[in-house]
């Protein structure tokens, strides 16, 4: 005698409706420039209250393919906190969701002068006490 087959289980209507109106996943934002800017906004020198941005440290910035170039220079060639400005830049960019490596290339051409400073920048350093 042939073995009984049984019928595959069935799920109640109301559990295969509610699978069926799953919303999407939300899809991620985009990986843009301005997303990339913003979060180096977020990125201060240590030394400092300011951002690196508005220091006038970054000099560039490339977005392709999940991988974010940045150009970047600092107030002087000893300055002491630029293993850890890089650190806290690919820690704060790694965090975005598309970016999977960060490449940062150090320029001292041109040298950083004050006049790179942005007019938040300006303004923080004078709340510091530092005339720019």
């Amino acid at each position: 005698m042939p073995p009984r087959m049984r019928a595959p289980e069935q799920r109640p209507a109301t559990e295969q409706r509610a699978a069926l109106e799953q919303p999407p996943a939300p899809a991620q934002p985009a990986l843009t420039l301005e997303r990339v800017l913003s979060a180096l906004a977020e990125v201060t020198d240590p030394e400092w209250p300011v951002s690196i941005v508005d220091m006038g440290l970054v000099y560039g910035v490339a977005v392709e393919a999940g991988t974010v170039t940045l150009t970047l220079t600092f107030t002087a060639t000893a300055c002491p906190c630029m293993e850890m400005i890089q650190d806290d830049i690919r820690e704060r960019l790694l965090r975005i969701p598309g970016v999977r490596d960060v490449a940062i290339a150090v320029s001292w051409d041109p040298p950083w002068t004050k006049d790179r400073l942005s007019e938040r920048g300006r303004q923080a350093l004078r709340r510091c006490g530092v005339s720019v």
